[in-house]
């Protein structure tokens, strides 16, 4: 079952007063208001999408950098996610009293979604094709859903609740993470667990390489414990491939570009890795990164947005490391 809301550019949403379950060793964190959790480029590039812990969703113009449209929702949005083709975002919340949902851009409609955990939901990611909405929530259940709020099925991926997940470019695989990293088929609606639950660390972030052939995925680490966070390479089946471990704050969110050749992560700064897992350059920011998307110009520069844990809007140049502050 779907519900319909119509959002106006002026309508509040009361805000809950319920507190987030202490499920996560990150829970602590999560207490900082100006964290901006995610932020995305629409598919022609005129527009991107930022959300966190403002309450609100935040449309900005690419050329201008100036807010065209602004949406209301309580608490924290945890993902803002373009459907690839139409002018749709799907949005994942928790703490809210509203339901992650699909808001459409040209009506201000928004579709709230059922079947998502009381608690909210972090993973979510549109199918290849666009036809389908993947929603991880924050009690391990991994939904499905149409482009149009449809109800398709729900199954329990993860014991404890999923961080991220993505699609396999074919559209029948989804890879899914959070107490542990496991893939699950949508032609067989089964589930391959390829690493059990841990009580070590949490995995937050994972994103197929174009190709199909394998995926990546980023950790939380241990500081207490002296682990360090690790970006971790599974082939499509699942087998461990290579690790850098290195890093020295979570891995919040993972983007291979379109050609497949660089891989970058939001953690303390910007790193891009090469297809291989070579890390090619480290561009440090004052504070950790969050939220990442990848902009390619005409003449096929890479700059990379970001946001921050403090609230921060950056475009970083991909090639000197110059850094334009948005927000």
């Amino acid at each position: 079952m779907k519900k319909i809301v119509v959002l106006g550019l002026i309508l509040i949403f009361s805000i809950s007063c319920k507190k987030e379950k202490p499920s996560t060793m990150e829970s602590a964190e999560h207490k900082n208001e100006d964290i901006l959790w995610t932020v995305e480029y629409s598919p022609d590039n005129t527009l991107f999408a930022v959300g966190g812990n403002y309450d609100s969703l935040f449309i900005y113009n690419t050329g201008s950098n100036s807010i065209f449209k602004k949406y209301f929702f309580s608490n924290t949005i945890t993902r803002a996610i373009w459907h690839p083709k139409d002018s749709l975002i799907g949005i994942n919340l928790q703490v809210s009293q509203n339901k992650p949902g699909i808001l459409n851009l040209s009506t201000s409609q928004f579709i709230q979604l059922d079947s998502i955990s009381v608690d909210g939901a972090r993973g979510m990611a549109w199918s290849p094709s666009g036809d389908k909405l993947a929603i991880g929530d924050n009690d391990g259940y991994l939904s499905v859903f149409s482009d149009k709020g449809r109800f398709e099925k729900r199954i329990k991926v993860d014991p404890k609740g999923i961080t991220d997940l993505d699609w396999n470019p074919d559209g029948k695989t989804i890879a899914v993470v959070g107490s542990q990293i496991a893939l699950y088929s949508l032609d067989s609606d089964e589930v391959k667990v390829i690493v059990d639950m841990d009580e070590q660390t949490l995995h937050l972030s994972v994103n197929w390489h174009p190709s199909g052939e394998f995926f990546t995925s980023g950790d939380y680490g241990n500081i207490e414990n002296n682990i360090n966070p690790i970006l971790s390479y599974w082939s499509k089946d699942g087998q461990f491939l290579d690790a850098y471990d290195k890093g020295k704050a979570p891995y919040r969110n993972i983007y291979w570009n379109k050609e497949g050749s660089s891989l970058y992560t939001a953690s303390d700064g910007l790193r891009i890795f090469n297809s291989e897992g070579n890390l090619l350059k480290h561009i440090p920011t004052t504070n950790k990164l969050w939220g990442i998307d990848i902009l390619e110009d005409q003449n096929g520069l890479e700059k990379v947005l970001v946001t921050s844990e403090k609230g921060e809007i950056l475009l970083i140049n991909a090639e000197n490391g110059t850094k334009e502050i948005i927000k």
